[in-house]
């Protein structure tokens, strides 16, 4: 069994985050183009409905693809450079654009389990597990994965701890295609 240990922030890329580029920068995006020999027709499709149409730069729009294979499962995926053929010089210009898009590989999630320290756990592992909306095996989803973070801070932050810092680690299990998922929990100073 070959397991491959990968740093990942998970929640912390929303779309409202993603920089935007200088508009000498944006295309509208006339023809999205997926090239790719292992993504599913019905997904690469759902991903070109997405943003055709749509007002990007390159690099913004080469993350929110990624961000959508990753929503759906494939963690390790990977977006190539754009090819561009420039359609016309408006102030946006149209164009034509081609991404190879590498899937790799759907996980689905093997299980999480938290590392809470120091001293006891404020919470039960049952309270922490149950702030998370993904089950055990099903598609891994880093949307999933980002709002239980964002649900585990809630909970301490709810009984007085403000400062609670969470740091997940996944670990992706090719033979198997599943993550595991180790969650370090700090829970910080409680506050009086």
């Amino acid at each position: 069994m070959r397991i491959l240990p990968a740093l990942a922030i998970f929640g912390l890329v929303t779309f409202a985050s993603l920089t935007h580029a200088q508009s000498a920068n944006l295309y509208q995006v006339h023809k999205l183009i997926l090239t790719s020999n292992d993504l599913p027709t019905v997904e690469c499709d759902a991903i070109v409905r997405a943003f055709q149409g749509g007002t990007y730069a390159l690099e913004n729009l080469a993350e929110r693809i990624r961000f959508k294979l990753r929503e759906d499962g494939y963690s390790l995926a990977e977006v190539g450079e754009a090819q561009v053929t420039q359609l016309n010089s408006t102030r946006h210009p149209a164009a034509d654009i081609r991404y190879y898009v590498h899937a790799g590989s759907r996980y689905r999630l093997g299980q999480i389990t938290f590392q809470v320290g120091p001293g006891e756990s404020v919470f039960s592992s049952t309270q922490l597990r149950a702030q998370f909306p993904i089950q055990d095996g099903e598609i891994f989803s880093d949307q999933q994965i980002g709002d239980g973070l964002n649900k585990l801070r809630d909970l301490y932050v709810s009984a007085g701890y403000a400062n609670v810092a969470t740091i997940p680690k996944p670990v992706y299990d090719r033979d198997h295609e599943s993550v595991t998922l180790t969650i370090e929990v700090d829970p910080g100073n409680h506050r009086q």
